[in-house]
């Protein structure tokens, strides 16, 4: 009794499995429609391309004929009446050459022509004057002794011996000031001499004596 049912389930799945084999291939996609599909799909395109690409080509063309025709009419209307484009006229007899200034000289043969004249504006190169030297209200003439230029309220006179002393004018209302304190001392000082005083110090190995000889010697201009 089971044997038997054994055998009719085997044949029933066996019937199933060629029924769905069958089934399977009735459902198998067509290949050769869809090859012939995409083809054809595939053609279409590509003519829609060549008909764009097509399509912008005669349009750029037409831009640029518009653009030549556009000069070309150009050229032809700023040209004379019958002169061909790219050549220059001859100036005519009747054609102008602008006005005329009725000051300028006339261009006849053999006529002098006057000299051109020219200016200095007011802001042209001007000469700069150099500084005036300084001036000492004070001079040393004194024999062996020799005063460099005067600088900075001051000038210095040497020896050829070596001995070198400072001589320096200052103004008068400080007067007061030196004599009486170490920082306003100098191995000789003058009294007022119009608007200056001076003050004279030795360098260091020329003894004071020689600044007071300088001192006393000098003259007030």
């Amino acid at each position: 009794m089971s044997a038997d049912h054994d055998h009719t389930d085997l044949d029933h799945e066996l019937g199933l499995t060629t029924a769905l084999r069958d089934r399977m291939e009735d459902v198998r996609p067509d290949l050769d429609r869809l090859t012939t599909v995409a083809r054809c799909q595939g053609t279409r395109i590509r003519r829609r391309t060549r008909i764009a690409s097509a399509a912008g080509v005669l349009a750029v063309a037409a831009v640029v004929g518009g653009i030549a025709v556009a000069t070309s009419g150009g050229d032809h209307a700023t040209s004379p009446r019958g002169q061909q484009p790219g050549f220059a006229a001859e100036p005519s007899a009747s054609s102008s050459t602008g006005p005329t200034d009725p000051a300028a000289p006339s261009a006849t043969p053999g006529a002098a022509v006057p000299p051109a004249t020219t200016t200095t504006a007011p802001g042209g190169p001007q000469t700069l004057t150099p500084p005036r030297p300084e001036t000492s209200p004070v001079a040393l003439a004194l024999p062996g002794w020799t005063c460099a230029p005067p600088a900075d309220e001051k000038f210095i006179c040497t020896t050829d011996d070596g001995r070198a002393v400072q001589v320096t004018w200052r103004p008068g209302k400080d007067r007061h000031y030196w004599g009486d304190s170490p920082d306003k001392s100098a191995d000789f000082i003058s009294n007022v001499h119009g608007r200056f005083f001076v003050t004279v110090d030795a360098a260091r190995g020329t003894p004071s004596a020689a600044a007071v000889t300088v001192g006393q010697a000098l003259v007030w201009r």
